[in-house]
């Protein structure tokens, strides 16, 4: 039951969110903590890719896990870097990288 709450919850969120970059038209946009477990990494890079967007996906680093939080173990860190990301779009028509 509580699992049931916490997904539809996660879903809204990720509507939500998605709604709000719809709405700003924005030229860059940066998400942090990403989870690919829970499918966000699959839906954001999916919608915003539909938005005209190019999206660059990294695992977030192992270093920037530690930066915030106290001192966590290896197996922490090791298993946060594998869970989450950070997800950069830019508008395809606007920018290029080289």
């Amino acid at each position: 039951m509580a699992e049931d709450s916490i997904a539809r919850n996660s879903i809204y969120r990720r509507n939500r969110i998605l709604q709000e970059i719809e709405n700003s038209n924005a030229d860059i946009i940066c998400l942090q903590e990403v989870a690919y477990t829970d499918g966000a990494y699959k839906f954001f890079t999916r919608e915003l890719t539909s938005l005209g967007y190019k999206v660059v996906c990294e695992p977030t680093s192992e270093e920037l896990m530690a930066s915030v939080s106290e001192q966590p173990s290896q197996e922490t860190l090791t298993q946060l870097s594998r869970s989450f990301g950070i997800i950069t779009a830019y508008k395809e028509d606007m920018f290029t990288i080289k």
